[in-house]
């Protein structure tokens, strides 16, 4: 019985993760892979698009999280662009929400963390 169970379940587990990659319309990639910067330090988030699509693409960017800085809609011409691209001065978190239909991801930066000071409002 044990024998017949691990195939199974890793067959199982292997056909959802391949649903799961396929829904997936798109990603966002960050300038550095770990999301921390320096004040002053560009930060750059790049949406790849897994196929040409017709769809808009929406995108709200929030700094500390309760300043929104950006809140766009986008027609994708390309498989892969810059929707988010800034440096600031003074510790801050950012976090870059992008939306196509029902696929939605986030991703998150944060400018000097050692500096930030805890007790940020935060605002829905």
């Amino acid at each position: 019985m044990k024998t017949n169970f691990l195939p199974s379940f890793l067959v199982i587990l292997l056909i959802s993760f391949i649903f799961t990659v396929q829904g997936q319309t798109f990603s966002l990639k960050q300038s550095h892979e770990n999301g921390i910067y320096k004040k002053g330090q560009k930060i750059r988030i790049t949406a790849i698009l897994s196929q040409k699509t017709n769809d808009s693409l929406s995108v709200k960017v929030w700094k500390n999280n309760n300043q929104i800085l950006i809140n766009k809609t986008i027609l994708p011409a390309t498989d892969s662009l810059v929707i988010f691209e800034s440096a600031f001065k003074e510790p801050c978190s950012v976090i870059v929400e992008a939306k196509i239909k029902s696929d939605k991801q986030s991703i998150g930066s944060i400018v000097d963390p050692l500096k930030i000071k805890p007790g940020t409002e935060f605002r829905v």
